[in-house]
């Protein structure tokens, strides 16, 4: 086509009309197969060979799991995962990495080894240790010096679907008074500071759930968890030394 818009002798004669014929559309032929049923009414036996094994409740199967973390960096002595340690480094007869130390060029406090008595608490080998990571989520609770604070948006929830935190701008942590307010029990932080004569049934009864089928043994055990986990923290927590300090100088000067 031309700047005018129109076509010259010459090309109108190099276009090939098509047939006034009525033409009928071919479609290219697919190989379709049909869907196999599955009736899901019959359950049928699994052999031993095919029993799951170390089924976790409430884990999705299909959960993708890394594994453990396995590498070890020789400088700094942090662990990695075999994914994380992709970019690996000799230094003289050491290997290092960057995610962890940069190569040696920072300088990481070491780790502090925890008791075997708390590590097996998590192995799952009696009742004691299964009931504890049922319930880490109350102790944790239990043994935290701050509230967590933001704008929550529960609105979403309407109960049709599953349960959903949203939360809003920033989150930040709440830290009240380090004494409570007259007439009000000690919570959080408070909890290290007073009345810490009764500070095992201060800690049991703030975080106590009302749950159905609670026993006489459960209520022996909790007990007994938060024993442990209050001596535990007076040894090895920095941040509870500290507030233990504070205690003595309210019993000191109670004023």
């Amino acid at each position: 086509m031309t700047s005018t818009g129109l076509l010259t002798i010459e090309q109108s004669s190099s276009i090939t009309k098509l047939s006034s014929r009525p033409h009928t559309l071919r479609r290219k032929t697919t190989n379709v197969c049909g869907i196999p049923t599955i009736d899901l009414t019959v359950v049928e036996a699994l052999t031993d060979e095919e029993q799951p094994t170390d089924i976790i409740v409430g884990i999705f199967q299909d959960y993708l799991d890394h594994g453990d973390q396995t590498v070890i960096c020789e400088l700094c002595h942090a662990k990695l995962w075999r994914d994380e340690a992709l970019r690996g480094r000799r230094c003289g007869m050491k290997t290092s990495y960057s995610l962890c130390c940069l190569y040696g060029k920072l300088e990481l406090p070491k780790q502090k080894e925890m008791p075997a008595t708390y590590t097996n608490l998590f192995r799952c080998i009696d009742s004691k240790s299964k009931y504890f990571p049922k319930n880490i989520h109350r102790y944790n609770a239990m043994f935290s010096f701050t509230l967590m604070g933001g704008k929550v948006d529960s609105s979403i929830n309407r109960g049709n679907a599953p349960y959903i935190y949203r939360l809003g701008g920033q989150n930040y942590h709440r830290m009240g008074s380090l004494v409570p307010p007259s007439g009000l029990k000690p919570k959080f932080l408070q909890l290290y500071i007073y009345d810490t004569e009764y500070e095992i049934s201060n800690r049991h009864s703030v975080c106590r759930e009302q749950r159905e089928g609670s026993t006489s043994n459960s209520e022996y055990l909790d007990v007994k968890f938060i024993q442990y986990l209050k001596n535990m923290l007076d040894s090895q927590n920095v941040l509870v030394k500290s507030y233990r300090m504070e205690r003595d100088c309210f019993q000191s000067n109670p004023n």
